[in-house]
């Protein structure tokens, strides 16, 4: 407790020892009054400590009497239960049981829906034979689908049969599938016909053609039947078609064709890559499909091809380029056989024979590119007569893009920008063309009914193009020439033929077609204007600039004769036939048959 002490007061020593030892005691008494202090405050620490610590060792024991329960007595307690219960209402004895359990079933369900072929014992050491590991994991999942994992690696196989809603899926460039030496059979297809909605995603297809001798050594082959009612039957969500998803695949170095589908349709094909495939780079022999961003390079023949069973089916952003590398004859870049195909933003670029070749009907092709085709890689061969755009007897399609020689005038590949061939008939066709060989349109294989539309320009700008026309109609059906207009007119049962060409003009008098002849410097040597005056209902030829005379080389006849009919006049006189058959003249109009001079009697 705190302390007080008595001080000196008047006393018989003096003041200073006084005043000394009051000092002292003033020192003495705040000394011991701190110490008390701090010690109080000590204690008082030591109490809340105590506490504490009482309040924590109660709290570890009654943990660890939890922790006894749950783990050790298998208490039935609350929390201990709930902790045993699994979500399937199942309670197990003990929590690691419970943990065990959920890792079996875990792992159990990872394994029917991914596998992963290492774990099938399948190495990338590009050596040992892993067909049938890989095959034994995609059979586990016959029936009920799920992914085949092929991680990084080149695993040798000779043929992989993917069943219904199974996918084989890579990590990229890298997870490589090399086709065994002599297996002469293409390396990935469907089990059966009638399989569907397989996928093969980012994966690298290596043909090893240099170990194969035949040509049916392709790369994916996927061969559905046409039967629609066959797949529906097999098919576990009652779907007719195929739809197979493909993407993201590299296909190199096949002795056969590196990608071919057929039959049913409705798939999507996505970012394939074919190179230095010695048949074709793409067969498509299907129905209905999506083909995007495809990429056909150095194939021995064809690029890419759509047979003559396709149909329906859509092609983006594709390319085809150094095809025909073993066969000049057989190198076209694309190959068009199908009907109501479309085309939107593809190239032919480089190939040894054609450009795009359509052979069908019913074709849409919008923003082509023919780039400079007709010579083969590596020989260097010319094609003579390659064209960027040939319409072999096909129908009623529409064309538009660019045909161009980019080596230029002095070193023609390309020939041709268009040619028409095998009575191609309905055609409507729009070609930009530059640094063609010769004019792009070949006169004596022009066909009924194709309208064309094209231009040949230099690399300035200037058209140098034979043909200069806005709108082309060209025939040569009678006379064996290229016309800038031609149209004939044939009449259908049911239906009137009508004029062939109607021209208007809203002014009184307008000029409704012009004649022009130009000398070789590009000016007029001489114009004629066609016009109707609507009031007066007369068609006048006037020449614009001095000329000659008009003349006619044939004899010249008015189907109407009389007075008061249609007849000839020449400025103010009129000429007309009477009755009796006499050749009258008339300074103004007549007022009746025998009006005006017999200028020619009767014989």
């Amino acid at each position: 407790m705190p302390i007080k002490l008595k001080r000196w007061g008047d006393t018989a020593q003096n003041r200073t020892f006084r005043n000394d030892t009051n000092s002292n005691w003033d020192q003495l008494e705040r000394s011991h009054n701190k110490i008390q202090e701090v010690s109080e405050q000590a204690v008082n620490d030591s109490s809340v400590a105590k506490e504490q610590a009482i309040s924590a060792n109660s709290t570890s024991e009654s943990v660890q009497k939890q922790l006894d329960t749950l783990v050790l007595s298998g208490d039935s307690s609350v929390e201990a239960a709930q902790a045993r219960t699994n979500a399937n209402g199942v309670t197990k004895s003990t929590l690691k049981q419970r943990a065990d359990d959920d890792y079996k079933e875990l792992t159990s369900l990872l394994s029917d829906i991914s596998l992963n072929i290492k774990k099938s014992g399948a190495v990338g050491d590009n050596a040992t034979d892993c067909t049938q590991m890989i095959q034994g994991m995609i059979n586990k999942l016959e029936g009920k689908g799920g992914e085949i994992l092929i991680p990084e690696g080149k695993f040798i196989v000779s043929q992989l049969k993917i069943p219904s809603y199974v996918s084989l899926v890579g990590t990229g460039r890298k997870s490589i599938l090399k086709q065994k030496s002599g297996s002469n059979i293409p390396l990935i297809t469907l089990k059966k016909d009638t399989s569907q909605m397989i996928g093969i995603k980012n994966l690298t297809i290596d043909g090893n053609k240099a170990n194969q001798t035949s040509d049916l050594a392709g790369g994916i082959e996927l061969i559905n039947t046409i039967e629609s009612a066959a797949i529906y039957n097999d098919s576990l969500v009652g779907e007719h078609d195929a739809r197979h998803f493909i993407e993201n695949i590299y296909i190199y170095e096949t002795k056969g064709t590196g990608f071919r589908i057929t039959g049913r349709g409705e798939s999507q094909v996505k970012a394939v890559q074919t190179l230095r495939c010695d048949k074709n780079g793409f067969y498509l022999d299907s129905q209905d499909n999506w083909y995007e961003s495809l990429s056909a390079g150095e194939s021995g023949l064809q690029g890419i091809i759509s047979s003559d069973k396709d149909g329906n089916s859509r092609f983006i952003n594709c390319k085809s380029w150094f095809s025909g590398k073993l066969d000049q004859e057989q190198g076209d870049g694309f190959d068009i056989r199908g009907t109501r195909i479309g085309l939107i933003g593809c190239e032919a670029q480089d190939n040894s024979k054609h450009g795009f070749v359509f052979k069908g009907k019913d074709i849409v092709g919008s923003g082509l590119i023919a780039d400079t085709n007709g010579w083969q890689y590596i020989s260097g061969n010319v094609y003579t007569g390659a064209t960027g755009f040939l319409l072999y007897g096909a129908k009623n399609c529409n064309i538009q893009g660019i045909a161009s020689n980019r080596f230029g005038a002095t070193d023609p590949r390309q020939s041709y920008a268009l040619q028409l061939l095998n009575n191609a008939a309905g055609n409507n066709i729009t070609i930009s063309s530059m640094y063609m060989k010769m004019s792009s349109i070949i006169q004596s294989q022009l066909s009924l009914s194709n309208v064309v539309n094209i231009s040949e320009t230099d690399i300035t700008g200037k058209v140098t193009h034979r043909i200069k026309a806005n709108n082309l109609s060209l025939n040569t059906e009678n006379y064996g020439e290229a016309t800038a207009f031609y149209a004939r007119s044939a009449q259908e049962k049911g239906h009137s033929t009508g004029p062939i060409l109607r021209l208007d003009h809203s002014d009184a008098q307008g000029t409704v077609a012009r004649l022009e002849k130009y000398n070789g410097d590009g000016t007029t040597k001489a114009r004629w204007d066609f016009k109707i005056n609507h009031e007066n209902r007369e068609l006048l030829l006037t020449p614009i600039e001095s000329g000659g005379p008009f003349a006619v080389d044939a004899i010249l006849k008015t189907i109407h004769h009389t007075w008061n009919g249609k007849h000839f006049q020449m400025g103010d006189y009129h000429f007309w036939v009477d009755g009796a058959k006499n050749l009258r003249v008339r300074k103004g109009a007549p007022t009746n048959d025998t009006d005006g001079t017999i200028i020619v009697n009767v014989p």
